[in-house]
């Protein structure tokens, strides 16, 4: 079993809604916490060159946000496959150029340009869309690995209607964590 090949606990799927609920408390390990804090730390360092230097902002910055959602990628795939902990980020995931993190970067770079293009009311409509759908397109994108279908309206809203309650909790999680997050910014 996967879980037992990397030395992590898994979950018999006795119980699916624990399963479930375990999984999304996930990303709250404190080994997820940490990485993921480092790499804000380190983003929030390459923000400090000046624009004459923008090369210099945009490597590191590709670099460290393809390694987030790359690890972002690998817990997902451990929730899916019933562990119970959060991996350790290893030396292995420092690869910048797997197929998930990179798409999701690009979609999410993408959907920003289209939101300044457009402006206004218009844009905070599509980037409110693009958010409420980001977690189904992260889910569709995570199984398949197929980019068609990570933006395949018809895909993303199985995915929403398969989940259910659990699509909205998950949504909530994300806002409260946003909330909590900006809380803290603002002491």
């Amino acid at each position: 079993m996967l879980g037992d090949t990397l030395g992590l606990a898994v979950i018999p799927n006795n119980r699916p809604q624990k399963t479930i609920l375990r999984s999304l408390i996930l990303p709250f390990y404190p080994t997820s916490l940490i990485f993921v804090g480092l790499s804000a730390a380190l983003l929030a360092v390459t923000a400090l060159v000046p624009t004459e230097a923008a090369i210099l902002r945009i490597i590191p910055a590709f670099f460290l946000l393809s390694w987030l959602f790359k690890y972002a990628y690998l817990v997902l795939d451990d929730a899916a496959n019933g562990l119970t902990e959060a991996r350790v980020p290893s030396v292995d995931m420092l690869g910048p150029f797997e197929a998930r993190p990179v798409v999701q970067l690009l979609l999410c770079a993408a959907v920003y340009k289209v939101v300044t293009l457009i402006g206004g009311a218009s844009g905070i409509v599509v980037l409110v869309i693009y958010l409420a759908l980001l977690p189904a397109s992260i889910g569709v994108l995570g199984v398949t690995e197929d980019v068609v279908a990570a933006i395949n309206p018809l895909a993303l809203a199985r995915t929403v209607w398969a989940l259910g309650w659990y699509y909205l909790l998950i949504l909530s999680l994300i806002a409260w964590r946003f909330q909590v997050g900006s809380a803290t910014i603002t002491l």
